[in-house]
């Protein structure tokens, strides 16, 4: 079984990133495929909560290729490994006063019931406590399923399905979706839009693109004082192929269940972000590449988007 897991993981992980980020603290968030599974939901099965051998798998890669995260709570279910003072799903990073990072699997604990969560419910009031209470000048939430954009896929926060004229709309009940997991959307978006002194910032990948937008509305939460800034932070290999959007027949766009403003529409092109983040401001600089621009491109990559946002001087 380790050899057969070594096969299919390492041209994603180490031969990909190398030694590239030697010197660099780097960290991981799991996501469907590193629970073996795509996020489905049919008649006949779906592919969430994690069965044992799915958490097993993923448990595994994770020891095997990339580290945890600081153990900050001592959280129900996390799995948390005090020999080590690691938590494997949910963490802060933490840069001293500046800049606190809540990162957190929408997958481990994901429940799909009337009441369900993509985190339970202790990790989500740690989160929210998080974002109330920190002193640092940025707090920046990183979940493993973005907000803003769907692809009309079952495991997201929001209700867009595709119709039979491959349109996403919200008029047709996505199979096995619950209103619970919006609620729980908005109840981590109310929290970041709350601290008036702070930019309500959510950083994530899934989507296999670059984009970058915000919110001023999601269902009948008001965000216009404070709106949410979200990132797609991009994906070194996704435009080799034409994949994700000729696999799933969808490219991602904002969902119908909130007002939003795309200043980046989701691209699915190979990308990063950098993040210059000071006391006063965060400027996010994005890049692109794909293989017909010739590896000569990538010597002299520019950002084809550079946005800056001021911090807010308001008060809490």
């Amino acid at each position: 079984n380790e050899d057969i897991l070594k096969k299919a993981l390492q041209q994603q992980i180490p031969d990909l990133y190398g030694t590239l980020f030697r010197s660099t603290p780097v960290f991981f968030l799991q996501d469907d495929h590193d629970y073996f599974e795509n996020d489905e939901a049919t008649d006949a099965f779906r592919t969430f909560p994690a069965d044992p051998f799915m958490i097993d798998a993923a448990r595994t890669t994770q020891d095997l290729y990339y580290p945890e995260f600081p153990d900050t709570e001592d959280l129900p279910g996390t799995l948390i490994d005090h020999t080590r003072d690691v938590a494997r799903h949910y963490g802060a990073i933490r840069y001293g006063n500046l800049c606190e990072i809540l990162a957190y699997d929408c997958r481990r604990h994901f429940d799909a019931g009337p009441e369900g969560y993509f985190i339970p419910r202790e990790a989500e009031d740690w989160i929210i406590d998080r974002m109330q209470h920190s002193d640092a000048a940025h707090v920046i939430n990183m979940p493993s399923t973005p907000v803003l954009w769907t692809a009309g896929k079952w495991g997201e926060w929001y209700p867009d399905i595709q119709n039979d004229q491959g349109d996403l709309t919200t008029d047709v009940s996505k199979p096995f979706w619950t209103t619970a997991w919006f609620e729980q959307h908005n109840r981590l978006l109310a929290a970041a839009s709350a601290r008036t002194d702070r930019l309500p910032f959510f950083v994530s990948g899934d989507l296999h693109a670059t984009g970058m937008g915000q919110i001023t509305k999601s269902g009948s939460l008001d965000l216009k004082d404070n709106p949410i800034i979200s990132i797609l932070a991009g994906t070194p290999g996704t435009g080799n192929a034409g994949w994700p959007s000729n696999f799933r027949g969808q490219t991602a766009r904002p969902s119908l269940s909130i007002e939003a403003e795309e200043w980046v529409p989701a691209l699915e092109e190979n990308g990063f972000s950098l993040f210059d983040i000071t006391p006063d401001a965060v400027t996010v600089s994005q890049f692109r590449w794909l293989p017909r621009d010739g590896e000569d491109a990538i010597d002299s990559l520019e950002p084809f988007v550079t946005k800056t946002f001021k911090r807010p001087i308001r008060g809490v």
